[in-house]
């Protein structure tokens, strides 16, 4: 309907054209089938959003609309509590960005843990330099970040797709490098750094030539696997009511 009435004020506007009896009779069964499509006081009702992304991930801006995943989510917070590195592991498509982005670091945000509503996060791809990409993230190196911290805060370092250390850095000392930075976050004697990792499953054999990082990480991480009947309700039904739109049952 947007579009149609964008074309016919254009068609009026530039070549004096009126749209055609049928166009006029086409524009009022669009509002006879759909009332909330009319103007109202004089403006055009705002959009509904979609609720679904398709094959796109999950951003932290859609974790209202982000279900199915909320065991995984509370398993996670609880690993974080005890543990300062865990894992998300799981087969390419599975949905681990989405699970990290728009289901950990919001509940994080609204106060999962007691005080993280406070603490920084920051999130990044290691790419081709990882090491380069940490510290602009964190506005330079970790020993500075830590210092500008008030008491009770802490930094939430998540890094998504892992597997980007072997996938685009083509440097094993790049990979060391980057590598040794978590470990040294997680080994904060004052546990002012958590970290989280999102990494492909059948990488996950090749960090064992990194000792420390892969006992950090085999110690705490959870595998992320096909949701069951009722994951996949919920992931269907709770955005499409959230969004204000009715289900039809067949």
């Amino acid at each position: 309907l947007a579009a149609y009435r964008e074309a016919s004020a254009l068609l009026r506007g530039e070549l004096g054209l009126a749209p055609s009896r049928r166009l006029q009779e086409l524009e009022r069964m669009i509002l006879r089938q759909d009332p909330a499509l009319e103007e109202r006081h004089g403006h055009r009702a705002p959009p509904r959003p979609c609720p679904f992304k398709g094959l796109a991930p999950f951003e932290g801006t859609d974790a209202d609309f982000f279900y199915g995943r909320e065991p995984l989510v509370a398993e996670l917070i609880a690993r974080l509590a005890e543990w300062p590195l865990v894992g998300i592991l799981g087969p390419s498509g599975i949905g681990k960005s989405s699970l990290l982005r728009a289901g950990v670091l919001p509940a994080l945000r609204g106060g999962a843990l007691p005080g993280s509503g406070r603490w920084r996060q920051i999130l990044i791809r290691p790419g081709m330099r990882p090491t380069d990409e940490l510290r602009r993230a964190l506005d330079g190196d970790l020993k500075n970040a830590l210092a500008e911290l008030g008491a009770g805060e802490r930094i939430v370092i998540a890094v998504d797709q892992l597997e980007e250390l072997f996938t685009a850095c083509d440097r094993d000392a790049e990979r060391w490098a980057f590598l040794e930075e978590l470990v040294a976050a997680a080994h904060d004697h004052e546990r002012r750094v958590v970290v989280l990792c999102a990494l492909r499953a059948d990488f996950y054999g090749r960090l064992g030539g990194y000792r420390e990082f892969a006992e950090l990480l085999s110690r705490s991480h959870v595998l992320v696997g096909p949701m069951e009947r009722e994951g996949l309700r919920d992931v269907i039904e709770r955005p499409a009511v959230r969004a204000g739109l009715e289900i039809e049952q067949i």
